[in-house]
């Protein structure tokens, strides 16, 4: 057991990689560039649906709010395939590992 941990930790040791403080600081920058990028992809799209709503609602507000129409509900046009059930293609597997697996 003690030859073990002696094994495990020389192991450990042997992969450690000293780096140099610059290296560390350009990394870092890095990250917080990358970080800085997400956050500005997030943003912008919550911008966008807010900006949308708002325009929404200042509409609802004025009386002049756009008549609400309703989406087009789904209609199967066959039978729905079981997930156990052989896959409509011909392939012999289950739909499930077939083309139910890209659903």
């Amino acid at each position: 057991m003690l030859e073990t941990i002696k094994l495990e930790t020389v192991r450990f040791l042997s992969r450690i990689e000293v780096r140099k403080p610059e290296d560390v600081d350009e990394l870092e920058r890095k990250r917080a560039e990358e970080r800085r990028q997400q956050q500005m992809e997030f943003e912008h799209a919550r911008a966008t649906a807010m900006a949308q709503a708002e325009q929404g609602a200042a509409a609802a507000r004025s009386g002049d709010a756009p008549a609400v129409t309703a989406g087009q509900t789904y209609t199967r046009s066959g039978e729905k395939i079981g997930r156990n059930a052989p896959c409509p293609c011909g392939s012999g597997k289950k739909y499930k590992h077939c083309h139910g697996k890209l659903a």
